[in-house]
């Protein structure tokens, strides 16, 4: 099969990869066939890349569903950083489901429950019953409670804090986290070998992460930068090697429903079933969709806005932070009806290579750069001896183009080929 190196762009052609357990014991030229094997797959004319990384995903429920579609897409690996329906009981399930061969599901890894100022977002943007304090939200009110918290927090399986710095997303705006919280949270996080991921909107927002030392950035829709005044800002990332999420399908989903063929897709269809798709496109939610293009006329200066020019200034940005050296990686923050468990990832590399993105950088992003985040490369992000055998066999060269990652043939997960979707 044709190996794909992502952390080069280049491929290997003509090579067995063997596989023990869930590890890759070795790769080498397919001549050399001296060994014997219970199980072979036949890749020849095909394409391997590692298992895709999702690195802002809120799995809806039922869990087991949307685990199922991350995997029949390749997604093998999700982070996911909190919300209303995630409590120390939901996270130990998704754990334990992410270890389980039988039902399709890729890696789990979370962060803590979301830490906020009372009335800010999530909760004033997502109002619902499920936000509890202690248990899905983290309520800031003073600097020992935040010790204590981080503390206790220290002592679970997480990977990180997760904190919400914006003051948005929509009015009525509320005051932004205190800067010497957020200096405090990270303080106390790193105490504890944890990382922290901050939520933010806007440039102002990353300033502040900046300053208080936070190591991941979880969304760069709404950030703004100019390439002259915030220069020295930029630098300062690069140099702190912060990794940042791009999470644009955020602005896609919001035009989702004044395009219903974007739903009329094979590989969505039999996945999430025609029925259920078609009953998302509801009357409010074109309302909704309308309303977004006449702000993004109105505030934004966006004189014809479509799904080109409402991306494609973002990825010319997100290009010249690459260059610079910026730990990119692919998020799609899923949750809403038109950002897909699994489909949507594939949608967001599509958009980066839409704003001009190789497909070559794109796959590093989705894999070596996402396992960089959830300080996981050790294990998992590329294909090689002694890492995870989250593989995905394609059809076609994704090198060519990144739709080529929607030819997949087979999904591998931890050693074992996934069982996938087909609601015919």
């Amino acid at each position: 099969m044709n190996i794909i190196d992502v952390k080069t762009g280049t491929i290997n052609s003509k090579r067995d990869i063997i596989v023990n357990g869930n590890t890759i014991t070795s790769i080498i030229e397919h001549n050399n066939r001296n060994y014997k094997a219970e199980t072979i797959i036949d890749g020849s004319k095909k394409y391997l890349i590692p298992g895709l990384i999702d690195t802002h995903a809120h799995p809806f429920l039922p869990l087991q569903s949307s685990l199922a579609q991350f995997t029949h897409f390749g997604v093998t690996s999700i982070l996911v950083p909190g919300g209303s329906s995630f409590n120390s009981d939901t996270f130990s399930d998704l754990r334990k489901r992410s270890m389980d061969n039988i039902n399709a599901s890729p890696r789990v890894k979370h962060t803590s429950p979301i830490f906020t100022m009372r009335g800010a977002h999530p909760v004033k943007t997502y109002t619902n019953n499920k936000w509890i304090d202690g248990e899905t939200i983290i309520y800031i009110k003073d600097s020992l409670q935040i010790k204590s918290v981080i503390k206790e927090l220290s002592k679970t399986e997480i990977i990180g804090i997760k904190v919400i710095i914006e003051d948005g997303p929509a009015p009525p705006y509320v005051d932004r986290i205190p800067q010497h919280y957020l200096n405090l949270i990270v303080e106390e996080s790193r105490a504890y070998g944890l990382p922290v991921f901050a939520h933010v909107s806007d440039i102002e927002e990353v300033y502040m992460a900046e300053k208080a030392d936070v190591q991941n950035i979880m969304h760069f829709v709404g950030v703004d930068i100019d390439w002259k005044d915030d220069i020295d800002l930029i630098n300062k990332i690069i140099k702190k090697d912060i990794s940042w999420a791009t999470t644009l399908m955020i602005d896609k989903s919001f035009l989702y429903p004044l395009h219903p063929e974007w739903l009329d897709v094979t590989d969505i269809v039999k996945v999430y079933g025609k029925d259920s798709l078609n009953s998302l496109i509801t009357p409010e939610q074109i309302k909704f969709s309308k309303e977004f293009l006449n702000i993004l006329k109105i505030d934004y200066n966006i004189e014809n806005p479509n799904l080109e020019n409402l991306i494609i200034p973002q990825v010319e940005d997100l290009m010249i932070l690459y260059e610079k050296g910026c730990n990119i990686t692919i998020g799609t923050d899923n949750g809403n009806d038109f950002i897909l468990s699994g489909y949507s990832v594939h949608e967001e590399m599509q958009l980066m290579e839409l704003g001009g993105f190789k497909p070559k950088d794109i796959l590093k992003m989705a894999t070596h750069n996402g396992a960089k985040m959830l300080n996981e490369i050790d294990k998992l992000g590329t294909i090689e001896e002694g890492k995870f055998a989250d593989l995905i066999l394609l059809n076609k060269n994704p090198l060519e183009s990144i739709k080529h990652t929607l030819t997949i043939d087979k999904v591998i997960k931890n050693g074992v080929v996934q069982k996938r979707i087909d609601n015919k």
